[in-house]
């Protein structure tokens, strides 16, 4: 049920009357993507952490000189999972770090 509304999402609204995504794949191709290969109840999961991260909240970070992304609920992550879009409306270009490196856990965990 769940990629049906999503569908129905991506067929009333057009692109261009989308608000501009924070991550590189959106959250509804993200949980379609779940839906469709882990079912309904991950894909709501999936959209409940979306949500949560999604623009509220965040700000980016340079920690050592690699450039990241911080969200409200604390966890952080590399710029790759962003939109292109938005790294280009806040200057953030640069390099990512593997949020589950030695590096990023030294500083936020």
């Amino acid at each position: 049920m769940l990629p049906f509304f999503i569908k129905l999402y991506w067929w009333v609204t057009p692109p261009n009357r989308r608000r501009t995504c924070l991550f590189e794949e959106s959250c509804s191709h993200c949980v379609m993507r779940v839906a469709r290969s882990s079912g309904t109840i991950a894909a709501l999961f999936a959209l409940g952490e979306r949500l949560q991260k999604c623009r509220q909240g965040y700000k980016f970070v340079t920690i050592d000189g690699i450039q990241m992304i911080k969200f409200a609920d604390g966890t952080v992550s590399s710029l790759e999972i962003v939109s292109l879009e938005v790294r280009r409306e806040v200057g953030f270009t640069g390099k990512a770090v593997d949020p589950q490196s030695d590096q990023a856990s030294r500083i936020w965990h």
